[in-house]
C-alpha cells in the first residue's frame, strides 16, 4: 500500500492559503509573498519556503538560508528586537497521514467525550493549567467541547488522564491533537487518544494533520507511531507595534 504523502495536492492547498503558487514552495530557495499583514509566516517544505507578510519585513530575509528563517531568534535580530518582544508559535512540523498509511492504536479506556464528561473536562483543564502554566494546551478545553471539535478521552480509575481532539482546518482536511497529564505521559494513552481521533477525522477526510513544536520530541513520536509523515516545518511570529 503506499505510505506517501500526495505533495501536490498539499501544496496546492497550502499556496492557495499563503496566496503564493504551488512552485513557489518548490523553489530551492525562500519566495517572498507580500501580504497586508503584520504576521510573518514561514512554510517550508524539504524543497523551498514561502514567507509571507508586510514587504519592508519580509525584504529583512531576502538571501538568507531558509533553516535561518524558521529560527525566532533570526526575525529579533534582524529588527533588533529582544526575543521577548516577540510572539511566535514554532518553529513546527506539520504531518499529515492518508487512509492507507494511518496505524492504529486502539485501547478500550478511550471513548468519545460527551456532556456528561464536563466536569472531568473541567477538572482535567485546572490540573494541565496548574502543572504548567507557561504553556498554552489548545485541547485542554474548560469543561466544554465546542461546535466544530470532538474529543475522545481515556479514563483510569474514573479519571479523565488523556484527550485527544479533531477539528476542521478545511472541508477536506482536519487537525489532530492531544493533551496527556504530566504523570501519565509516555505510557501509551496519547497514542491512544490520538489514535480514535485520527481514525474519525480520516473518515471524514483523506488527510488528517497534526502539527506540533520541533522541540516537543514526544509529541513526534506519537505521530510517527500513527503513521504520520512530515510535509514542511512551519514559524508564525508577531511583531510589536513599534517595528518598522
Amino acid at each position: 500500500m503506499p505510505t506517501t504523502l500526495p505533495l501536490t495536492k498539499l501544496d496546492r492547498f497550502w499556496a492557495s492559503e499563503l496566496g503564493c503558487e504551488p512552485a513557489d514552495l518548490r523553489a530551492t530557495r525562500a519566495r517572498l509573498v507580500p501580504c497586508g499583514q503584520r504576521q510573518i509566516q514561514v512554510l517550508a517544505t524539504p524543497d523551498g519556503a514561502a514567507v509571507i507578510g508586510l514587504p519592508q519585513f519580509i525584504e529583512r530575509a531576502a538571501g538568507y538560508p531558509v533553516d535561518r528563517l524558521l529560527a525566532p531568534q533570526f526575525w529579533a535580530e534582524r529588527f533588533n528586537l529582544p526575543l521577548s518582544q516577540l510572539t511566535f508559535y514554532g518553529p513546527s512540523s506539520l504531518s499529515y497521514v492518508t487512509e492507507q498509511a494511518f496505524k492504529p492504536q486502539p485501547h478500550a479506556f478511550v471513548r468519545l467525550l460527551r456532556r456528561r464528561d464536563a466536569g472531568e473536562l473541567a477538572r482535567f483543564a485546572r490540573i494541565l493549567q496548574a502543572r504548567e502554566p507557561h504553556i498554552f494546551h489548545s485541547w485542554a478545553i474548560g469543561g466544554r467541547v465546542t461546535a466544530n471539535e470532538r474529543l475522545w478521552g481515556a479514563y483510569l480509575e474514573g479519571k479523565l488522564i488523556s484527550v485527544g481532539g479533531l477539528r476542521p482546518v478545511h472541508k477536506q482536511l482536519f487537525e489532530v491533537g492531544i493533551n496527556t497529564l504530566p504523570r501519565f505521559r509516555q505510557q501509551g494513552w496519547g497514542s491512544a487518544v490520538a489514535s480514535a481521533a485520527t481514525e474519525a477525522g480520516l473518515a471524514l477526510a483523506p488527510l488528517v494533520q497534526w502539527s506540533a513544536p520541533l522541540h516537543n520530541e514526544p509529541s513526534m513520536k506519537i505521530a510517527t507511531k500513527l503513521g504520520y509523515l512530515s510535509y514542511a516545518h512551519q514559524l508564525w511570529l508577531s511583531l510589536p507595534e513599534t517595528a518598522r
